[in-house]
């Protein structure tokens, strides 16, 4: 598969990903940072109801898993309960930063 291939399965993960957010009345921020790979920085309930958070979240791990994508994001302010979360959806602490940094979490597209 050729570079610019790899990169569009990434944009098409983040033009479908728009769609689902708003069936789940959630506000993301999601960018493809290259091929295979994609970088929350902001999902929030706006008025989905409680628990659709974690739905578009379930449904956005499917579609980077079609199609083999990696999603990184950062814990804003290493909150544990957001951290325990996102484990929960199989993301792993990959830089905890220093004192008042924002823990780096990876997710790897499963096989």
């Amino acid at each position: 598969m050729r570079l610019d291939e790899l990169l569009e399965s990434s944009i098409d993960v983040v033009k479908a990903a728009e769609h689902l957010a708003r069936q789940h009345g959630v506000e993301v921020t999601l960018e493809a940072d290259g091929p295979r790979k994609l970088d929350l920085t902001w999902l929030e309930r706006t008025r989905g109801s409680k628990g659709s958070g974690g739905k578009f979240l379930a449904d956005l791990i499917r579609l980077a898993d079609q199609h083999h994508c990696q999603i990184m994001l950062a814990v804003w302010d290493g909150e544990p309960k957001l951290v325990a979360l996102y484990q929960k959806f199989g993301f792993e602490v990959i830089d905890a930063g220093q004192e008042g940094e924002d823990p780096i979490m990876l997710r790897q597209p499963s096989t």
